[in-house]
């Protein structure tokens, strides 16, 4: 198997809840994120330091990605599940949208770790350090980045991040987002992994939207025996129809007004 399948694999097998290591300043952030499809020519940048005797420790990671289209809902995401408040141990937690200079950020707190999070065209950029800091005169909380750190890196990547939330519309882009890498990943041979990594990726992100849609009672089971691209295929038309025939019932109905008798081509008023 190609190292990139092999790469593609293990983010699927990776827990979507977070671990240990996700939960750590080191987690992972847009490259190499459960559900998300890998793409030759994405890349993670050096990580950036502050300074090394620093006692704040705050360091930076820049993720460039190809295919950015689902860049922002993906930060969001990362959010989300690094700083899960109702899941994560007691202690301070925090998730919230603030003014990061003249633009807008994500504002997470874990303990004694907290992070901005942007992004900036093809890129997302995290921004990390430690809050409690032990200093010769006692302890201290530190609720902002180092100033000449966070200023030289957002002069650099510039956040383009919309300041608004998008909880009202979360679930219905996170169905979206797995239907279009689904896609992808079977009609695209340029994304990253063979045959059978992106097959193996599709039905997992075939069957998270089932369950989320309710559907997964709705079909017969395709074990690995007959799982084939044509079924998964088939499974991927299914649910989009699915999901534009609800869209076209929750629609309202025309207005009467809109209403045009082609015999003349004048418009019906009631």
């Amino acid at each position: 198997m190609l190292p990139a399948a092999i790469l593609l694999l293990a983010a699927l097998a990776a827990p979507t809840a977070p671990s240990a290591r996700e939960g750590s300043p080191r987690g992972r952030f847009i490259v190499g994120a459960p559900d998300r499809l890998a793409v030759a020519g994405d890349r993670q940048q050096p990580r950036r330091y502050e300074r090394v005797e620093s006692a704040v420790g705050a360091y930076a990671d820049v993720d460039e990605l190809v295919d950015a289209t689902w860049l922002r809902h993906e930060v969001e995401g990362y959010a989300r599940r690094a700083a899960d408040c109702d899941r994560l141990p007691p202690g301070p937690c925090l998730r919230a949208r603030r003014q990061f200079g003249t633009a807008a950020a994500i504002h997470l707190v874990r303990g004694e770790h907290a992070e901005m999070v942007w992004t900036s065209g093809h890129r997302a950029v995290r921004l990390g350090w430690r809050r409690m800091v032990t200093t010769p005169t006692g302890t201290m909380t530190v609720d902002e980045p180092p100033a000449d750190f966070a200023a030289a890196l957002a002069a650099e990547f510039p956040s383009d991040l919309d300041p608004a939330s998008v909880d009202a519309t979360w679930a219905d882009d996170e169905v979206e987002r797995r239907l279009y890498y689904v896609g992808r990943a079977l009609e695209d041979a340029d994304v990253a992994g063979d045959e059978a990594a992106r097959l193996y990726f599709a039905r997992a992100g075939l069957l998270a939207v089932e369950e989320a849609e309710g559907v997964l009672g709705e079909r017969a089971p395709d074990g690995d025996a007959s799982a084939t691209p044509i079924t998964a295929r088939t499974r991927l038309a299914a649910l989009r129809a699915r999901r534009a025939a609800a869209r076209q019932c929750a629609a309202p109905p025309p207005s009467q007004e809109q209403t045009t008798d082609f015999t003349d081509g004048m418009s019906l008023h009631p």
